[in-house]
């Protein structure tokens, strides 16, 4: 290899790319990376596994609402009988009539 070749390293072996780390940004041989969960291709030394948190899932809670929290069902009557518009509606709801 040439002198100035920026991809030359040291002990360079035959069929052995040289890669660049996605984490760290060093060069080294593509025999010495791994690909993590993630997608990135990272030195061995930069590995790191993946957190316990990644694999938390949420629970849902049956615990029914207190009756003290829930409203009654109530039916917008004059809205369902087609006796109001939407722009009446407004204008009630702005005191307008």
């Amino acid at each position: 290899m040439a002198k100035g070749n920026p991809w030359h390293t040291k002990n360079q072996k035959v069929g052995d790319w040289t890669a660049i780390c996605d984490r760290s940004g060093f060069r080294g041989h593509a025999s010495r990376m791994v690909q993590t969960w993630d997608g990135f291709f990272v030195l061995k030394e930069w590995d790191e596994a993946r957190t316990p948190q990644d694999f938390v899932r949420a629970v849902m809670d049956q615990k029914p609402l207190p009756p003290s929290m829930v409203r009654p069902d109530v039916e917008d009557r004059e809205f369902v009988n087609g006796t109001n518009t939407e722009a009446d509606l407004i204008a009630k709801l702005l005191g307008r009539m």
